[in-house]
């Protein structure tokens, strides 16, 4: 929601096509950043109380998005709205350091082979299905009010933290290998698989153009051509639902 509503309030506040750049890059290059160092304490910490500090946070920030828009002016020289968004949607990077490849570690942990990929067929197709319902919702409320997908941002945060609350799900133990017994060659030359470049190369390739059409694609449908917000919501829709497909196809398969 946040993603679809982003361009066009910074437009709606007086900034430019260039800071609807800047707060997208405040939350990927700052996740980038930091998926770093929550790397290297995801083994250290719990992932559940991990988890929960981190939707809290998200709960913040959002709440942090909505006062932005319903009090848009200047707080002193240095704190104009677009500069809040900016401060807010960075933070969110951090946050989503400490969330995402922790939950994608913690629902993987111990599962191999078929149901590895089985498990993360359906986590895939879960949060893609929600990357397209939520944008064409955004969309609507976008033409209503600008406050309304920001609003409904923050309900889906609380309702993020009270899964994680609610949920008494616990990994299974990781793989061990017994004393001994020989560790397949290709575990230990992961990283020298040629697959794993070519899928980094991918990956960043694509990754090129996806934060393009999130920052740039909705101001030229408004702006340069004339079509309303929820169009530019049902685009996003399409896209993600291009993800469910494969997502399900490669899950199957």
């Amino acid at each position: 929601m946040v993603w679809v509503a982003l361009p066009f309030l910074v437009k709606s506040l007086g900034g430019s096509d260039t800071d609807v750049g800047l707060c997208f890059m405040g939350q990927m290059g700052v996740y980038v950043f930091f998926c770093i160092p929550s790397g290297l304490l995801a083994d250290k910490l719990k992932p559940h109380k991990v988890l929960l500090f981190s939707a809290a946070a998200e709960i913040i920030i959002t709440v942090g998005l909505l006062l932005t828009v319903i009090f848009s002016g200047n707080w002193g020289a240095f704190l104009s709205p677009i500069t809040r968004l900016i401060i807010l949607m960075s933070l969110a990077g951090v946050v989503t350091a400490f969330f995402w490849p922790i939950m994608m570690g913690w629902i993987s942990t111990g599962h191999e082979e078929a149901e590895l990929t089985k498990r993360f067929g359906f986590y895939n197709t879960t949060w893609s299905s929600a990357n397209m319902i939520l944008p064409v919702i955004a969309g609507y409320l976008m033409e209503i009010n600008y406050v309304l997908p920001i609003a409904g941002a923050v309900v889906m945060a609380v309702g993020c933290f009270a899964a994680i609350v609610l949920i008494k799900y616990t990994p299974h133990s990781p793989v061990i290998y017994q004393e001994g017994a020989e560790i397949p060659k290709e575990e230990l030359k992961f990283d020298k698989r040629p697959f794993v470049w070519i899928s980094r190369i991918a990956l960043f390739a694509i990754f090129i153009s996806v934060g393009l059409f999130r920052s740039q694609v909705g101001i030229l449908y408004k702006f340069e051509l004339g079509f309303e917000e929820s169009t530019y919501g049902w685009a996003v829709a399409i896209m993600c639902l291009s993800n469910i497909v494969i997502f399900y196809i490669m899950g199957k398969s």
